[in-house]
């Protein structure tokens, strides 16, 4: 028999945070407007490598924003597992686009340093340098602001607080950390934001300080691995959940025990998983289950009318082991009605690879619920050990 549903809160997720979002765009907005001034006061190719991203990541977060409502629609008769794929498709977009950005902004400079054509002219002054200044320090309010979000600590010192964050961000970009998948691909857009912004700083400090005007292309080509770098994690990311990615071999095994660990069940087989959207997984297992453990548990139950029936001891173990095949029969002619019944299908849509069926839960009968006693399951056994051993 087949078990299958959607699993979710599997790493206690939670949904988007339209705020979160709106911040960004918010920000989006005034970011591209400060590279904007930046590039036109000081023609560095490096600030317009830097614009080209910030543009592209407000187009992604415009994406993110657009169809965050939609993809939050709950499954109907269209589309049965929701809507929540739409949204890693939609960004695919501006995926691809730093990627060509990058690659841009990186082959650029290779090709005007080996050509020996003359370098773009500058204009570095104060003014362009005040603007990118201000640039960064708005990156760095920003990645301060949302990892605020994320680690929920406003009592500790700025300086605690920024190490704090620095470290949260480190695991984050690691995948040691797991966060809501939007806060995570934001906090990793902001860190790699910082790093773009800081190419343009750099590389115009040293420009207006030397006058050596080649590093600003080098500036240029930095901020183009970085745009790269981002566009192969969105794109990569994205692309695994489109693809039908399982969920990691850690979680894969915690699910397969939480299913054994129940006195009830024998086996688990054909454990499958399926990301459904970035928080939303499906799991289907095969599950063969314990029928005397079960007997016993029913047989217990009818312990009293077994004696009603007869009061000599051979009968009533007659009756006991009728229980017990009557048991074994039930799960096997049901097994067999659902492997029919998928055939049947199979026959008629031979594209259905997939088929798992299971028991209605309307075929539950009100008057036999909760009579036959439940094992829990081994792991909150454990738990509830731990917890007991704890509080004495």
């Amino acid at each position: 028999m087949k078990a299958f549903r959607i699993f979710r809160g599997l790493t206690e997720f939670k949904d988007v945070s339209s705020s979160m979002i709106k911040r960004e765009l918010a920000a989006d907005g005034i970011q591209n407007a400060l590279k904007a001034g930046a590039y036109y006061f000081s023609g560095s190719q490096a600030v317009k490598a830097e614009l080209m991203r910030a543009a592209i990541d407000f187009l992604n977060h415009l994406v993110m924003f657009s169809t965050n409502n939609r993809a939050s629609q709950k499954p109907d008769e269209n589309y049965n597992y929701g809507y929540k794929k739409l949204k890693n498709m939609a960004v695919l977009f501006p995926g691809v686009c730093f990627g060509l950005s990058g690659l841009y902004n990186f082959i650029g400079p290779l090709l005007i340093l080996n050509s020996g054509l003359g370098i773009p002219e500058l204009h570095m002054g104060a003014t362009s340098l005040s603007i990118i200044l201000l640039s960064a320090l708005g990156e760095f309010y920003l990645f301060y602001k949302n990892l605020g979000d994320v680690i929920k600590d406003n009592k500790s010192s700025f300086y605690k607080s920024s190490v704090d964050r620095a470290k949260l961000s480190f695991n984050i970009m690691m995948k040691k950390k797991t966060i809501d998948p939007i806060q995570d691909a934001i906090v990793s857009e902001n860190v790699l934001a910082l790093a773009g912004v800081s190419m343009p700083l750099l590389s115009s400090i040293i420009c207006y300080t030397t006058g050596i005007g080649w590093v600003d292309l080098f500036g240029q080509a930095g901020n183009g691995i970085v745009q790269m770098y981002l566009g192969y994690l969105i794109c990569r990311e994205n692309i695994q959940i489109l693809s039908g990615k399982s969920i990691d071999k850690k979680n894969k095994q915690i699910i397969v025990d939480i299913l054994r660990g129940r006195d009830e069940v024998s086996d688990i087989a054909d454990f499958k998983t399926e990301y459904i959207g970035d928080d939303a997984v499906k799991i289907s297992a095969a599950v063969r289950y314990n029928s005397k453990e079960i007997a016993n548990n029913i047989i217990e139950v009818f312990e009293k009318d077994i004696e009603k029936l007869t009061l000599d001891p051979k009968k009533q173990q007659e009756i006991r082991q009728l229980l017990m095949k009557s048991t074994d029969l039930l799960f096997t002619h049901t097994t067999e009605i659902i492997k029919n019944m998928e055939e049947d299908v199979q026959r008629e849509f031979p594209n259905a690879t997939v088929i798992d069926l299971e028991l209605s839960k309307s075929n539950i009968k009100a008057e036999y619920q909760g009579k036959v006693s439940l094992s829990t399951s081994n792991t909150y056994k454990d738990k509830a050990l731990k917890e007991d051993l704890s509080n004495k």
